[in-house]
């Protein structure tokens, strides 16, 4: 079931009929980060609808029901045998009910992490488990044995990973700070912005997925790019903070040098983006920004929900970027003139490009005109 209500009934029955001085969640379903996780099959079956899931908020409401069901501070922790859980998004909401949690950015594919081992090593261990060890003892089984056993032909870029969420807070602050650095002016960041989302590594992009980014990889795509030292800066703390909540990250060997093991919402296209986000993620500066960075590159107006449109049209606007040769320098059929030029606005139809020769008594001779951009 994916029901949140029913979830939040089976954890009060379980904390009340079988208490412990530590807890640990194990949730093994379908996983879509910021969307939720478990989804109900039945439901497509019985009535035709698109198979439910527990949202962010179901989630949260069930573990604040759980946690003052059994009177602790928090648990301790989280284990998602679910696809693309290791979300910056989710573990917002997470993290004021676990100590830990362990969870893959990427698809998990059965057998997943291995509980006999995790059973064994509590029975063992009892109290004195090392929860930190223990984790990367399931991590490390599961990349380096389990899944390469599986034999499933993307295993090269499978993952899993274990975090500290004491203090994730640190991690939504750095990201929320960096993107109201970009909200503050969109229009100037939205072209940098945009090469590095096209450099970013995209998380399942060897199955045609393109919505969800590594979180560590956009942050050092900007740091290549940009010479703002505001951005630079936010950039930096991002980094920062996911390697401080980061304990353990194991990968297979396409992505292990590449990849920060957080994957985060940003969809390739506007087309691709769901409004649902606003309201099921608690990232608003994220969302806003990301909002801002499709008003200032598609080539229509975006609206939300009800038609509502956020930006009107931009009328162009040209930058010229280089010239060669220098003013003052002889021209020649060796050394041809040449422009580079960033063009930027909302709506543009079609660019003519004209190229004129002002002679010294003030006369115009047009050398060409071409269309450089058509619709």
């Amino acid at each position: 079931t994916s029901d949140g209500e029913f979830y939040a009934q089976y954890l009060t029955w379980a904390l009340t009929h079988f208490p412990a001085r530590n807890y640990a969640f194990s949730i093994a379903s379908h996983g879509a980060g910021w969307k939720g996780v478990v989804t109900d099959d039945t439901a497509r079956a019985n009535t035709g609808a698109t198979e439910s899931i527990m949202t962010l908020p179901e989630l949260q409401q069930a573990f604040e029901i759980a946690k003052q069901t059994a009177g602790v501070d928090k648990f301790a922790l989280m284990i998602n045998d679910a696809c693309s859980m290791a979300s910056i998004e989710y573990f917002a909401a997470l993290a004021p009910y676990f100590d830990y949690s362990l969870a893959s950015p990427e698809i998990v594919i059965d057998p997943a992490l291995d509980m006999t081992l995790f059973t064994a090593r509590l029975n063992g261990e009892q109290a004195a488990v090392d929860m930190p060890a223990l984790g990367v003892g399931l991590v490390d089984k599961y990349v380096t044995l389990d899944m390469r056993l599986a034999g499933d032909a993307d295993a090269a870029y499978f993952t899993h990973s274990l975090f500290d969420l004491s203090n994730y807070q640190a991690v939504v602050t750095a990201v929320e700070g960096f993107a109201s650095v970009v909200n503050e002016n969109p229009a100037a960041y939205a072209s940098l912005l945009g090469q590095a989302r096209t450099n970013t590594y995209t998380y399942t992009a060897f199955a045609g997925s393109t919505t969800k980014i590594d979180m560590g990889s956009l942050m050092r795509e900007v740091l290549k790019l940009s010479r703002d030292p505001k951005l630079i800066n936010a950039a930096n703390a991002v980094l920062e903070a996911l390697d401080a909540s980061l304990i353990y990250g194991n990968a297979g060997e396409n992505v292990f040098n590449i990849i920060s093991y957080y994957n985060m919402y940003f969809p390739a296209t506007s087309s691709s983006f769901q409004i649902s986000y606003f309201d099921e993620a608690e990232m608003p500066e994220w969302g806003r920004m990301l909002r801002n960075f499709y008003n200032a590159v598609t080539p229509k107006v975006w609206g939300g929900a009800g038609g509502i449109s956020f930006h009107p049209p931009i009328a162009p606007r040209i930058n010229f970027t280089s010239q060669y040769p220098l003013a003052g320098t002889p021209v020649s059929i060796l050394t041809s003139t040449s422009f580079g030029f960033e063009l930027t606005g909302r709506n543009v139809a079609y660019v003519d490009a004209t190229f004129d020769r002002v002679l010294p008594d003030g006369a115009v001779v047009r050398y060409a005109t071409e269309r450089l951009l058509t619709d």
